[in-house]
């Protein structure tokens, strides 16, 4: 998929621009433009930050590598406008502020459309420290595209802590082996949420982390969970989803409280869905 964009000067003289979206990260002018010295290249993620927060955005670069604009990044809307920065040559030394130039997306894909995504296996384990658990947590979901009948498969992977059954320990040897006991889901339910339309089942992976405020366990599927995945790709701030309410299938465990960290991988490549 591309976006198409006219591009102006100050001095009124103006481009159209064709780039990539998504896993094509090409750009190239629809037509020669002489204040432009370049006619096609490739866009870089960038993330700069300050003291109070952090933003990306992206760098459209020659063919040589030579920087050309920076500008927002997508996804965006048709008949958006937004300023942009143009290099027109290579400092020989210093820092160049650049010009500024003025966008018109005149076609995009849709800003986003509806995904789904569920649960299919979890499983937790730890060893007490103190009155927290360290431990890990392996899971897999399936990602949907409703709209394209087609299904992925990621696994997570993580890291974190758990508040379970307090002083289980004092119990006796069959108070530490509960401890011990690892937690395991079942399948659960369809999660909706929307994404760029530009994505496809294979391009969730990334960071993600799982904060559950209260799984209740013990064969129930009852529990508050906080899901957020794809997250920092390319140099992207911040998470590309995130359901504050995720729902997960039946928990077979002692109620408890978590938080892992990690990442989710693509397992298995998008494929038809047969419901």
């Amino acid at each position: 998929m591309q976006c198409r964009m006219n591009i102006q000067r100050e001095s009124g003289e103006t481009a159209v621009l064709l780039m990539g979206v998504g896993r094509d990260h090409s750009w190239r002018l629809e037509t020669p433009a002489s204040w432009i010295p370049a006619r096609t290249g490739r866009w870089v993620t960038r993330k700069t930050s300050t003291k109070f927060s952090s933003w990306s955005y992206i760098e459209l670069l020659d063919d040589d590598g030579a920087h050309v604009f920076d500008m927002k990044q997508p996804p965006y809307t048709v008949q958006e406008r937004f300023r942009a920065t143009f290099y027109k040559d290579k400092p020989r030394w210093g820092f160049d502020p650049g010009e500024p130039v003025e966008v018109v997306v005149l076609f995009a894909p849709n800003a986003t459309k509806g995904w789904s995504i569920r649960q299919t296996w979890d499983v937790g384990y730890g060893a007490p420290l103190g009155p927290v658990t360290l431990g890990s947590e392996h899971a897999y979901f399936d990602i949907l595209d409703p709209q394209e009948r087609l299904i992925a498969t990621y696994h997570y992977s993580a890291h974190g802590v758990s508040v379970g059954v307090p002083f289980l320990d004092k119990f006796g040897k069959v108070g530490k082996g509960l401890s011990r006991a690892p937690g395991a889901s079942t399948t659960g339910p369809w999660n909706d949420f929307t994404a760029p339309e530009y994505l496809s089942v294979d391009d969730f992976g990334g960071d993600a982390w799982i904060q559950t405020f209260l799984s209740v366990g013990m064969g129930f599927s009852k529990s508050y969970v906080d899901f957020q995945f794809g997250g920092h790709q390319e140099g992207r701030v911040g998470y590309l989803v995130h359901l504050p309410a995720f729902q997960t299938g039946s928990t077979y465990g002692l109620p408890s409280s978590s938080i892992t960290s990690g990442t989710m991988t693509l397992a298995v490549k998008g494929r038809p869905y047969t419901p």
